[in-house]
């Protein structure tokens, strides 16, 4: 089977490894995300790299969609400033739920070595 016979759901998610920059760890945590300057909104981290995370939100956000991150690092807090990539319905979840592949964008120089240190002694094991 060639890789034009394969569904394009993999070939895109083949092709969206192979355009990361940094790997992708498994993180299942809450999360604050909102706009800039808006109200926060409860939401949900399912993956996290150095370049971004992708998050279960309520409500769905079009690409593009500036926002701020607050993560938890077991104990410590970081924030990021993100844009969305992409977004998705989650339709293997019983409520309604949107999947959001944030890229970031700015990162305070102390926070990014918090989420270095965290992936490096936490996710890469």
């Amino acid at each position: 089977m060639g890789p034009d016979s394969q569904p394009a759901s993999r070939q895109l998610t083949k092709k969206a490894q192979q355009q990361r920059e940094h790997p992708r760890y498994a993180y299942d945590s809450p999360a604050m995300i909102c706009r800039p300057l808006g109200p926060a909104r409860a939401g949900w981290i399912q993956n996290l790299s150095e370049g971004g995370v992708m998050v279960e939100l309520s409500e769905p956000f079009p690409p593009g969609t500036p926002l701020d991150v607050f993560i938890s690092l077991t104990g410590k807090s970081i924030r990021a400033e993100a844009k969305v990539i992409w977004s998705q319905n989650s339709d293997d979840q019983p409520h309604s739920a949107y999947r959001h592949g944030l890229e970031f964008i700015s990162i305070e120089h102390q926070d990014k070595l918090q989420l270095e240190h965290f992936i490096a002694e936490v996710l890469r094991r």
